[in-house]
């Protein structure tokens, strides 16, 4: 599960950057002077996740470096207020997140047989972004 209380989850949102498959936020809680916000990009559950340069090194696929490089967007177009229909509204927060979901949680058991590996692929992704698997029974989109 995503470990963010939502207030607001919103489908199709179209900015300057392009579209997100999700833009969310979070209202502040008690003593926060704004609340978070952010997007989820999908990718399909067939795409891989990760990559391996050798027995010892994982490197992310090319997928997820898509996907970060269009939630780096996102975020910035967001936070300028950047959308294609003025009357979409105004995001503002003090912190932002990006929610990656792609490939599936098998692969990740497959390619990280390791301690190593399993501390590479936490480092896959920059501060603030986070990267999510499917869970093996679930359908291709």
């Amino acid at each position: 599960s995503i470990p963010l209380n939502l207030t607001g989850l919103y489908s199709q949102v179209a900015l300057l950057s392009g579209v997100p498959d999700y833009v969310f936020y979070r209202h502040s809680q008690p003593g926060e002077p704004v609340g978070d916000f952010g997007v989820i990009e999908l990718k399909r559950p067939d795409h891989a996740l990760l990559g391996t340069y050798s027995l010892k090194i994982i490197v992310p696929s090319r997928s997820v470096r898509v996907a970060q490089q269009e939630v780096a967007r996102h975020l910035s177009a967001l936070k300028a207020g950047q959308f294609k229909n003025s009357s979409d509204f105004f995001a503002v927060g003090n912190r932002q997140h990006a929610i990656i979901i792609v490939g599936r949680t098998s692969e990740l058991v497959e390619k990280c047989k390791n301690e190593t590996q399993l501390m590479q692929f936490k480092e896959l992704v920059p501060q603030g972004m986070q990267l999510y698997t499917y869970c093996p029974g679930s359908a291709g989109m």
